[in-house]
């Protein structure tokens, strides 16, 4: 499986995914409110300067391992399935209390439900997706809860930037 990392339709899927729940569709119409700027004809995207990650690249990384673990791998994983809920859960509540944008909890879930949905079960469960939630879940939940804990631990602008 760790040959799926390199091949670029995985990839891609993962890469779409990310880029489509974390654009500047998370308000809902007529006035889309921005949660991260995504580069545009010469702008420079935020770049997280805390040296703790750039929040939202976690929140979409978190969401599509939730959603494979869903679809994917339902009734397995117990305590990391629901570790990786509360991860998604606590990085929602960070990226509405510290998002200048100020979306709604419906707008978060509206970005979700709506790559989400667009990615069939059998992208999903295998190549890089499944790849993903397998790295996750290897490092289990209490080094996932760690590693929320850590990325979560100072109030800033959530960000796409650096990502993966």
């Amino acid at each position: 499986m760790a040959g799926d990392l390199e091949q670029p339709r995985g990839r891609n899927l993962v890469i779409a995914t990310l880029v489509s729940l974390a654009t500047p569709a998370c308000a809902p119409p007529p006035a889309p409110a921005p949660m991260a700027t995504v580069s545009q004809a010469g702008s420079v995207p935020p770049v997280d300067g805390s040296g703790k990650g750039a929040v939202l690249c976690a929140w979409s990384l978190y969401v599509v391992a939730q959603e494979v673990g869903r679809r994917c791998h339902a009734g397995e994983d117990a305590a990391f399935q629901d570790e990786l809920g509360r991860s998604v859960a606590r990085t929602d509540a960070f990226i509405l209390r510290n998002s200048s944008a100020h979306p709604k909890p419906a707008d978060l879930a509206a970005r979700k439900a709506m790559a989400l949905r667009e990615t069939p079960a059998a992208a999903l469960c295998a190549g890089t997706t499944a790849e993903l939630y397998d790295q996750f879940r290897r490092q289990g939940a209490a080094a996932l809860r760690a590693s929320t804990d850590d990325l979560l631990s100072v109030p800033r602008e959530p960000v796409m930037n650096p990502c993966v």
